[in-house]
């Protein structure tokens, strides 16, 4: 099974890549932080790529990519920030 840590605030936005990604044969994890993730991938499932916000108010994508990279246990998970760009 390929799992898919999906980090994002929005929760709409959480829920539509959860979505294309479940509907595609995907198993997704969802979190509205960093830290969230952080705390599940001590304490169970490693996931096989992150999907995650570049901007977090609680624990940002930077962060955590940091975070994972000085850790040779998770350094190695594929790693995917999302940015977006506010229309007004």
């Amino acid at each position: 099974m390929f799992v898919i840590y999906i980090i994002e605030d929005d929760e709409s936005l959480r829920d539509n890549i959860r979505l294309l990604l479940k509907n595609n044969g995907f198993y997704c994890l969802t979190f509205k932080n960093g830290l969230e993730a952080l705390r599940t991938m001590h304490k169970a499932l490693i996931p096989d790529l992150i999907i995650s916000a570049v901007t977090n108010p609680v624990y940002d994508g930077i962060r955590l990519y940091e975070n994972l990279n000085s850790n040779s246990r998770l350094k190695e998970i594929p790693f995917i920030l999302l940015s977006e760009k506010d229309e007004n």
